[in-house]
């Protein structure tokens, strides 16, 4: 992953691209675009999303290259707190 994922003009577009290399056939089935598809992501894009975030994704750890996400998972904090 890019080590500072705010500054990429299209975040969207870079997963993409680093799926195209994936080793893992499915993964580039699912989340690159068929050609002359006119579509900018793949037909499992949405659902190797989610699975990632159920799975695999860890904020806190995310929150460290993204400055937003760092203030957004804090204020979240700060209103949960009693």
């Amino acid at each position: 992953m890019p080590p500072d994922p705010e500054r990429l003009p299209d975040p969207k577009a870079e997963l993409v691209r680093l799926a195209s290399q994936a080793e893992d056939r499915d993964v580039r089935e699912d989340m690159v675009p068929r050609p002359r598809s006119g579509r900018k992501m793949g037909p499992g894009y949405v659902g190797r999303m989610i699975d990632f975030v159920y799975k695999d994704w860890q904020p806190d750890r995310a929150a460290r290259r993204s400055e937003s996400l760092r203030r957004a998972i804090e204020g979240l904090r700060r209103l949960s707190a009693p």
